[in-house]
């Protein structure tokens, strides 16, 4: 089962010359952090105001999958 998810800030007045830049910066901290946790999604989309920083993903993965580990250490 997927679903869209919206992260959103706002924030003081940000500079208008900065503003691409820490829009790109969010949107890849966003990304790699979900690649990072294998959470799946299709699409992540990035919006900037000078007030708000926001990153749309799309098809996001409600669950996440089921990993096993096996740990080897002392008999208790």
């Amino acid at each position: 089962m997927t679903a869209d998810f919206l992260v959103e800030i706002g924030c003081e007045e940000l500079p208008p010359k900065s503003l691409k830049e820490l829009e790109a910066a969010f949107l890849d901290g966003i990304t790699k952090k979900l690649q990072l946790a294998r959470v799946n999604f299709s699409n992540a989309t990035s919006f900037s105001t000078p007030r708000r920083l926001a990153v749309l993903v799309s098809d996001l993965d409600t669950t996440t999958p089921v990993e096993q580990q096996l740990i080897w250490g002392p008999p208790i």
